[in-house]
This record gives C-alpha cells, structure tokens and sequence, in this order.
C-alpha cells in the first residue's frame, strides 16, 4: 500500500447545488468520512451490515418512522458556519468551504465531503470538521478528548486530501465559551490500517455483495436484523431450544425485566445481555416462537407493545 505518495485528490462533483437526494446517490458510489466507522464497528448510528445495505441499495423491510433526533441532525448542519466563525475567531485562522465531493486517486471508493478549509500561517491547507453536541455530552470532549468515530472520519480525509494537519470543533452551549477545538496530525499508521479495512470492505463486500457479519452496537445489530429481516414468521414451526440456549435465555430475561430502571452503572451488563440475546436471535432467524425446555415459551415480535419487554427496537415476552 502506498499511502505516502505526492498526490492531488480529484473532484467528483459540484455539491454546492445538489439535492440531497442527488448527494445521497453520489456517496453510495464510495466510502465517506462518517462510513468509517461502522466498518470499524465502533459508530453510535449504524453497523457495517447497515452500511453495505445503503451501499449497495437494499431496502429495509421495516421502514423505520420518522427519525426522531432529526431536529438535532439540522441544527448541527444549520450550526457548521457558526461554529466556524467562532473556531476562526479563536485562532485567527482563515476558514472558508469548498463545496465538492472529493475522492482519492489511488482509492476512488474513499470520499470526502469536508466541511471547511483552513489556510495556515505558512501557506500550507488543514482541515476543519464542525460539530455540535448537547450539554450534556460535552464529557465526550473533556482531557483533550475526541469522540473516536469522529477521528476516524477525519483521518479518512486527511488521507483522502493528502493533508497532514486537521481541526476538529464542537459547539455544546449557546455561547463561545462553550465551544472546544481539537488538533489531529495525521498519522500513516492508523491511516494503513482504515484504508485496509475500507478496502476490504468496498472489494469484499459491496463489489462482490457479500453480506458482511455482524459488528458494534449490539442494539444497532439487533435493529438491523429487524429492520432488514421483517416480522416474526408466525408459520415457522417452533423451535426447541438447546440446554445452551436455555441457559442464556434464563440468564438475559431478568436483566430485560428490570431494564427500565438500569442507569449508569449497570451499563455493561446491558451491553453484555444484548450481545447474548443477539447470538440467539441470529441463530432462530424469522422463527416466532421458540419452545423453552417444552414449557415456555419465548414470542419473538418485533413490533411496539407495552405489555411487552422492550429489547432495542424489538419487544420480548416470556
């Protein structure tokens, strides 16, 4: 791999005039920034099998309601000039945009739709990613911190610009002093290995539409196996579950019972219980019913109840 090289990258197309839905089209013909890291199976939004699906133009089954943070999301887009004044007021650095989608020369899958550009005081160019987030997740941010999907996605453009140095802002209140500014210098290292990853995925996976496994989030994961692989089939016969299956069954319902009044501490036994109810329900596939010991019996229904167990997007009942 040669991600050393002197190269200029190349300008797919003009965005400033696009509609969104025409921008939409032009990413699903590569890898952007905010993709990364859901191949890596660390973004908070998607999973990589979510990912290969808008890739490759797969349509959930189960078409989700109107997203409800999508208020959050146009703030944050309406907020990227702002937050670019106040970066600039700050460090005295010009800012200014250039509105088109770029690609790498030696890997035209990898694109970048970078939000502005900074001209430093020695004529060189770095990056500025602009983002906003509530008050309360500015611990994201605290000890020089950076949220980790959001490295990623600025080292992909770093790699995608051939730029060494980059800005990260985030605005977390309505003044400028609640506003942080991060430095990431790009590193070939890390640069190596998103690359392979990004590679393997787009030659492995999208050209060859091989559905990737399952990655990340354990409720993201169980989201798309929902949302891609449709109601429970009620005409499947039951299934009667191994001694395993009976054990990790008993052991995940009661944390489910008590899930309501989980908080902070108890995050990662939830974490832990998703993960387990995943493995299963990946193994039963569309099956509505699945026979416990020949006396339970546990109904898969992935549809909004209040009498039943919530689990992600899905709900469960013993």
């Amino acid at each position: 791999m040669n991600n050393k090289a002197e190269y200029t990258p190349e300008k797919v197309v003009d965005i400033s005039n696009l509609s969104r839905e025409d921008w939409l089209e032009y990413r699903k013909k590569g890898i952007g920034g905010s993709d990364v890291a859901a191949i890596m199976g660390i973004s908070p939004f998607a999973t990589i099998r979510d990912l290969f699906y808008n890739k490759t133009g797969v349509q959930p089954v189960i078409q989700e309601e109107e997203e409800s943070n999508w208020v959050a999301k146009e703030v944050g887009h309406r907020l990227e000039d702002l937050v670019a004044e106040i970066f600039s007021k700050k460090t005295g650095l010009e800012v200014f945009p250039v509105r088109v989608m770029f690609r790498h020369p030696l890997y035209p899958f990898m694109l970048a739709d970078v939000d502005f550009f900074v001209r430093m005081p020695d004529g060189t160019f770095a990056i500025l990613e602009c983002k906003t987030c509530n008050y309360n997740a500015k611990d994201k941010w605290a000890d020089e911190g950076i949220p980790a999907h959001y490295v990623l996605q600025v080292r992909h453009y770093l790699s995608v610009m051939n730029m060494q140095k980059a800005f990260i802002a985030c605005l977390y209140g309505n003044n400028e002093n609640e506003f942080v500014y991060r430095t990431i210098e790009r590193d070939l290292i890390e640069e190596e290995d998103i690359i392979d990853q990004e590679t393997y995925f787009w030659q492995e996976h999208v050209l060859k539409n091989v559905v990737p496994p399952h990655n990340g989030n354990s409720d993201l994961v169980l989201a798309n196996i929902r949302n891609y692989g449709g109601f429970a089939d009620k005409s499947i016969p039951e299934i009667v579950l191994s001694g395993l299956e009976s054990k990790n069954l008993e052991s995940i319902l009661p944390f489910r019972r008590k899930s309501h009044s989980w908080k902070n501490g108890k995050r990662k036994s939830k974490q832990n219980s998703g993960q387990s109810v995943f493995l299963l329900w990946n193994s039963w596939g569309r099956a509505a019913r699945q026979c416990w010991r020949t006396v339970r019996t546990v109904t898969v229904l992935p549809i909004i109840r209040p009498d039943v167990l919530r689990l992600g997007k899905t709900r469960w009942r013993s």
